[in-house]
């Protein structure tokens, strides 16, 4: 590959890793917004991280896949423990013998699902301006 391609590719992979950044603060934004608020400590554990391609990527091999595991995604979601119980719901005792017969509220969930179609189109705009 010339210099020419090399430095596309770079800039290309700085605009997905930047749009990322981008697109994971907004899912924590929409989640914030439907997450209940219960406590403060469950709104403040939001959070996101961002994993990208690197532009050394080698042809596949058959059988296997050009993509890498964990790679070019955005991941968001809440660092403490009761967030599954709040997201999903939960009936019954926990380990601590606490009894909870909690409706599930899905903001994480709730923030990809009612967001699909500007998810994808918010992504869209930033690669096209990162690659400008």
């Amino acid at each position: 590959m010339n210099k020419y391609g090399r430095k596309y590719l770079a800039k290309f992979d700085r605009g997905v890793e930047d749009s990322l950044k981008v697109l994971g603060a907004q899912m924590v934004t929409w989640a914030d917004y439907l997450c209940p608020k219960i406590s403060k400590n469950l709104a403040n554990s939001l959070t996101y991280s961002t994993s990208t391609f690197s532009s050394d990527v080698k042809q596949p091999t058959e059988g296997e896949s050009l993509e890498k595991p964990g790679k070019g995604v955005v991941r968001y979601g809440s660092s403490v423990v009761y967030a599954p119980r709040v997201e999903y719901g939960f009936s019954g005792q926990d380990s601590l013998g606490r009894s909870f017969n909690q409706p599930g509220t899905p903001f994480l969930r709730g923030a990809l699902l009612s967001h699909k179609k500007q998810i994808g189109k918010l992504f869209a705009r930033l690669m096209r301006g990162a690659m400008k």
